[in-house]
Order: structure tokens, then C-alpha cells, then sequence
């Protein structure tokens, strides 16, 4: 048996996984997006077991760096993520650098997430909690908690992981219908509805807002590739549960945004996007018809 970290998880008995379980596949290391003057940068490294062990954040407006963001994991010697530390410094339009510095402690038990407790490192306040509550080791409710440990969103899923139930007291949010484990519609308290259709992957191929001041839609489409996120891997004892929301499968391939007008189209753009892939069918990045442009680069791939 191995206790793990300072106590805040549960002794277990699962081995410590061998480096040589996880093969040598693509690995996302840098993405690039490129918009008239604003230019952002995402760069990740891995530890050897092949688990994101830090990520860079940099976007730079017409050539001045105005925001950065590290990101720093640490894990225990069986791969469970023990720690991560965020440091964001952002320049405001008076020339003022702002600094944040955000902590986020894991605690496990029986080698399940129990409680994500985030902090503000710079001045020691609670910033905020996720918590994770579990049937016969199915997950049954998943939290987003306040620093005073008020709720804001609350998830619940049937015994096949599929979400049920939505809530999120203290908001705009008035009622949420869920089809099949998806959100198909939200009822804001200003009487707007906003609807969802998605494919059989969980992507959303149709978003439709109705307010008191008009009707707007955004569709869209996708290839059949893998999305980049697809060649990290996921974390140990940490589920990745579908929230009822998007899920990035594929690549998207055009957007198109409506407004309407006594029920005709009044307005529409379309965006397209033209990707180039690896030969394991990954995005190489895209060329969007309206001049935007993402650059994604791998590592160990072909």
C-alpha cells in the first residue's frame, strides 16, 4: 500500500502505473491563433509518464504582450494529480499590471476526487470548491462551490453517467429541460429561451436564442477527425463527465451565425474553416474565411 501526499488522500492499493503503459502517440505542444492583431499562443510540456506537467498562456495585441498565464501540475508517484498552481498577469488599458495567483488542492479517497479546494495564493482567501460525491463508485453529483461554500451549479447523473438534473441557484437561470442526458433548452428570467440540438456525439449543431428582442441562431458543422484535446491524456481518479453541454469530438468546419425577422432570415454570416491534418488525422490548424487563423503543432506524431 502507498499513502499518498500529506494525507489529504486516502491509502490504496492500486500499483503505480508503468511509464510503459501509455504509447508513444501524438501529443498537441503548441497552438497558435492569429486574428488581424491579436496573436495568442497555448504551449504545453509533459512529464515523462506523458501527463501535461505545465502549460504557457501568451496574447499579444497589435505586437504588446497584454496577457500570460502559467500553468504548473505536480502529481504523486502513482500519477494522481496533487496540485496545480495558475499565475495570470494581466496589463488593463492604463498601463497597470494586474497579478493573480490561484491554488487548487486535490483530495481523494479510495482513489476517487473528493473536494478540489481553490485558493488565492496572493492573499490566502478561499476562492472556491468542486466537489464530487459517488454511488457503488459511479459518480452522482458533481458541485462548483463558492469560497463561502455557497452553491452555484450543481450537476446530478443517473447510474450510466448521464446528467438528470441541473441546478444553479442565485442566477438569471430560471428552469433547464434535459433530453437524454443533454441540456436542450435553458429559461432565463427575462423570459429569453435559448435551445440546443446536437449530434449523436454530443456536438452542438444548433443553438437558438429567443428573446424579447428578436430570434438569432448559430449552426454548425464538423469533419470527422479527431479534435486536438483527444491526444492528452485523462486524469486518475478524476472523472470527465458530460455536463449535458458541447463536447468537442471533431473539428469544426463552418459556423454560421442568423438574426431574424418576423420569422425570415434577415441576416446571416458564415464562417468557414479549411484544415490540414496530420496522417493521424489530427488538425495541423486551419485558415477561416475571414482571415483568422489557428497553427497546431505535435509532438511524436507523423
Amino acid at each position: 500500500m502507498l499513502m499518498l501526499c500529506n494525507g489529504t488522500i486516502s491509502c490504496h492499493q492500486d500499483p503505480a502505473v508503468p511509464q510503459s503503459a501509455i504509447p508513444a502517440v501524438c501529443r498537441i505542444y503548441q497552438l497558435i491563433t492569429i486574428n488581424e492583431g491579436a496573436r495568442d499562443t497555448t504551449t504545453y510540456y509533459y512529464n515523462k509518464f506523458g501527463l501535461v506537467e505545465k502549460s504557457t498562456y501568451r496574447k499579444w495585441v497589435n505586437g504588446q504582450l497584454l496577457s500570460k498565464t502559467d500553468q504548473s501540475y505536480t502529481y504523486t508517484a502513482d500519477y494522481y494529480l496533487f496540485s496545480q498552481i495558475d499565475q495570470t498577469s494581466t496589463r488593463a488599458p492604463n498601463g497597470t499590471l494586474v497579478q493573480q495567483n490561484k491554488g487548487y488542492a486535490f483530495t481523494y479517497q479510495d482513489g476517487l476526487i473528493q473536494e478540489i479546494a481553490i485558493n488565492d495564493n496572493l492573499t490566502n482567501a478561499k476562492l472556491g470548491y468542486r466537489n464530487y460525491t459517488y454511488e457503488n463508485n459511479q459518480l452522482k453529483t458533481y458541485e462548483e462551490r463558492n469560497g463561502s461554500k455557497g452553491m452555484i451549479k450543481r450537476y446530478t447523473f443517473d447510474n450510466g453517467g448521464k446528467l438528470i438534473n441541473y441546478e444553479e441557484p442565485n442566477s438569471n437561470l430560471l428552469s433547464v429541460q434535459i433530453t437524454k442526458g443533454k441540456i436542450v433548452s435553458r429559461l432565463f428570467r427575462d423570459s429569453t429561451q435559448v435551445s440546443y440540438e446536437y449530434d449523436n456525439e454530443g456536438q452542438v449543431t444548433l443553438q437558438t436564442t429567443i428573446s424579447p428582442s428578436g430570434k438569432s441562431q448559430y449552426a454548425y458543422s464538423y469533419d470527422s477527425k479527431p479534435y486536438w484535446n483527444k491526444t492528452q491524456l485523462l486524469l486518475r481518479g478524476i472523472p470527465s463527465p458530460d455536463l449535458g453541454e458541447h463536447m468537442p469530438v471533431h473539428n469544426l468546419i463552418t459556423s454560421t451565425y442568423r438574426i431574424y425577422q418576423n420569422g425570415q432570415v434577415a441576416s446571416e454570416q458564415k464562417l468557414i474553416l479549411n484544415h490540414a491534418y496530420t496522417k493521424e488525422g489530427y488538425s495541423l490548424g486551419y485558415g477561416r474565411s475571414d482571415g483568422m487563423r489557428q497553427i497546431n503543432y505535435y509532438s511524436n506524431c507523423l
